[in-house]
């Protein structure tokens, strides 16, 4: 991927993100037998919906 960013406070903050988007903490297959949540956002120029899941410990996935 070729980055065109223009200075170094912006590159260091693209690969913190890149590296935080592959970690396998974040990223998980749902368990169909828990419940699953719907997160949604919307603004004036935009929507977001996330799924997710609570872990054992109740914390969101």
């Amino acid at each position: 991927m070729k980055q065109n960013l223009k200075n170094e406070n912006q590159q260091m903050a693209f690969k913190t993100l890149k590296r935080y988007l592959m970690m396998a903490s974040i990223l998980r297959y749902p368990n169909f037998k828990e419940e699953i949540y719907l997160h949604t956002d919307v603004s004036g120029i935009g929507l977001r919906a996330i799924l997710a899941q609570k872990d054992k410990d109740y914390r969101n996935m």
